[in-house]
């Protein structure tokens, strides 16, 4: 009967930190609407805003999150994984315990959850290996007869870059990016990289800076045989400093009257915009995305995700392009002192696509904060 209270408590405990987390990445209630949380009114819409907790991107509404069944479904699938296989109890491990709450709520690798995964894979039977010599490389996989190692050596590209970025569409839970040590072409056994992925509403993407991985000869890319489904796989090095932009946000006097705006002239699928002198609780911003496209003959999504590193405040921006896209940027907790980190729009992006982003300071969300 002890332990039976006590793993109950432990539950309640779980469901009150997720119900404050969820809450306190929006600061107005909204009543419940069912068909917001379904998978149809997602596609309906070319625009809508998330929180960033994983895999319950459905909701559209996300002021009301806690009600929606995608995060009692996440909550669900966290308990589980808290369970000890010996005593059948919630673990009394507090690093298990946080590797279970990152995997569902922070950071999710498109993996189904492991106490110790596996790092080494094999990479073994009747495949092709294929080399990728290119920077800049896009394959679009469908009815795929046989399954595919697409290699990029690194030893010419680090020379020349610091970053490799890859993204799928394939959005199952089976690896699908791992690295070759000390090898001439291919290997048998692959240190498995999808653990470093993270799941987005629409891609699983994983970013690299290569002179964290010396080791490393290849990059390989997995693509299965697939039969009947469509999915696209792209992979880009790129040097830092062209795609991490500073953007100064403006003065909190100017009351929307003056902007500041950087263009995205060059066809990449990611940048990290740092939103530089944001981080008081009365500040208030409104960010716009325009994206312009070429002629493209298939629907074309964009992923804005805003990341505050000094809390769990995340929130995402899925939109269609090309469009106008308003962002809401504001403050739920004031970056500490001695905190040197700054706030980040991360865009995910299309390389059909040009992306304008323009910051002002909104007057009336400051009246709110």
């Amino acid at each position: 009967m002890f332990l039976h209270s006590v793993n109950l408590w432990n539950l309640a405990f779980y469901v009150f930190m997720v119900f404050l987390a969820t809450l306190g990445l929006w600061d107005v209630f909204f009543g419940f609407e069912e068909n917001k949380c379904s998978m149809s009114y997602m596609f309906e819409y070319p625009e809508y805003q998330s929180s960033a907790v994983p895999k319950t991107w459905v909701s559209t509404d996300h002021l009301s999150i806690v009600w929606c069944k995608q995060l009692q479904l996440t909550t669900v699938r966290a308990f589980f994984d808290l369970i000890d296989a010996d005593t059948k109890q919630i673990t009394q491990n507090s690093k298990k315990k946080l590797s279970v709450l990152n995997h569902h709520f922070i950071r999710h690798p498109s993996k189904h959850f492991e106490e110790n995964p596996a790092i080494i894979s094999e990479l073994t039977g009747t495949s092709m290996w294929v080399p990728v010599k290119v920077s800049k490389w896009t394959y679009v996989a469908y009815n795929e007869s046989e399954k595919i190692y697409f290699t990029f050596p690194l030893e010419n590209h680090r020379k020349i870059y610091t970053h490799v970025y890859c993204q799928s569409t394939m959005l199952d839970t089976n690896s699908w990016i791992f690295a070759c040590i000390n090898s001439t072409s291919m290997c048998l056994q692959g240190v498995d990289l999808s653990w470093k992925a993270e799941l987005l509403p629409t891609i699983k993407y994983l970013t690299l800076r290569l002179q964290d991985y010396p080791s490393l000869s290849h990059l390989v890319v997995y693509v299965p045989s697939v039969h009947g489904s469509k999915f696209v796989v792209d992979c880009e090095f790129f040097k830092k400093e062209k795609r991490y932009i500073q953007l100064p946000v403006t003065h909190l006097f100017s009351f929307g009257l003056s902007s500041r705006k950087v263009v995205l002239n060059t066809n990449g699928l990611y940048y990290n915009l740092e939103l530089l002198n944001f981080g008081q609780i009365y500040q208030a911003f409104k960010i716009n995305v325009v994206s312009k496209c070429s002629a493209v003959k298939e629907e074309i999504t964009s992923i804005y995700r805003l990341h505050i590193p000094w809390s769990y405040e995340d929130s995402l921006t899925i939109a269609q392009a090309p469009s106008s896209t308003e962002i809401s940027l504001k403050l739920h907790i004031a970056q500490p002192e001695n905190d040197t980190h700054v706030a980040l729009l991360k865009m995910y992006t299309s390389s059909d696509c040009r992306y304008e982003v323009t910051v002002k300071t909104s007057f009336s969300q400051i009246l709110g904060q």
